[in-house]
């Protein structure tokens, strides 16, 4: 599926306000992604660049490990910097907008990490080739990404999901490092119904998957697309719709 990049500013500029409150397999992956940093990383990086900081979950996190490093930060969103900024007021901290995928980087950074982004990519494993190249000797990348049976219970209601690429076609591009390191998390949501995991889909920015021509969630539209899903999952109409989140982690250093 291509992405749409309007509806991607779109839906995810709506949900900065929402998405640290519904996020929170989000925040989970974040907060595994800087155990990993700092189980790996002895001497704290000064210059790090973050791709995609959202709503600032896993910017904050970095900036509290890594106190002293001068942040740049990205995202598609121009107005999740306001957001960056009043949570890391005094932050030694540069934000550019657009798209991460096809802007240059520049070079020399010690740190280099994503965290719930570049599944959006139109190939999202570039992200490690395109970090290899602007990261400093003996730098460090750190990613956190989802794996095709993310989300897959949503199959079931929408045909249109993102194309999540399998973990090898990250792991064999880790080749031109001197050493890496990957695990995989899952996590799973319950909800009462389909309409209170709409919501959380959308307060995350996660509905930007769904395009606008399949039409609006109407309350029948609902019904039906409930009743669907619980008859594909084998699950009763007074048991919790579950959501699964499949992540993969990965650090590794040039």
């Amino acid at each position: 599926m291509t992405v749409d990049q309007k509806i991607l500013v779109q839906r995810f500029g709506k949900a900065l306000t929402t998405y640290d409150r519904a996020a929170t397999p989000q925040q989970s992956v974040a907060h595994r992604l800087v155990e990993m940093l700092t189980e790996h990383i002895s001497t704290p990086p000064t210059e790090v660049l973050e791709i995609g900081c959202g709503s600032g979950i896993f910017t904050q996190a970095l900036s509290r490990h890594f106190a002293a490093a001068r942040l740049t930060v990205n995202d598609l969103v121009p107005d999740a910097e306001s957001i960056i900024r009043q949570k890391l007021p005094d932050t030694n901290l540069t934000f550019f907008a657009g798209d991460a995928e096809t802007l240059p980087w520049g070079g020399g950074y010690q740190l280099i990490t994503s965290s719930s982004c570049v599944q959006w990519w139109q190939d999202p494993a570039s992200f490690i080739d395109k970090a290899y190249d602007s990261l400093a000797p003996d730098g460090w990348l750190a990613l956190s990404t989802y794996l095709p049976d993310n989300l897959y219970q949503l199959r079931h209601i929408s045909p249109q999901t993102l194309q999540y690429p399998d973990s090898s076609a990250y792991l064999q591009r880790l080749s031109r490092f001197e050493r890496s390191e990957w695990r995989q998390e899952e996590i799973t949501l319950h909800f009462s119904g389909l309409l209170p995991l709409l919501k959380h889909l959308k307060e995350t920015g996660t509905n930007a998957f769904t395009y606008t021509h399949q039409g609006v969630w109407s309350p029948s539209r609902i019904t039906k697309a409930e009743e669907r899903m619980r008859k594909s999952l084998g699950i009763d109409d007074l048991a919790p719709l579950p959501l699964t989140y499949k992540a993969l982690l990965i650090i590794a250093q040039k």
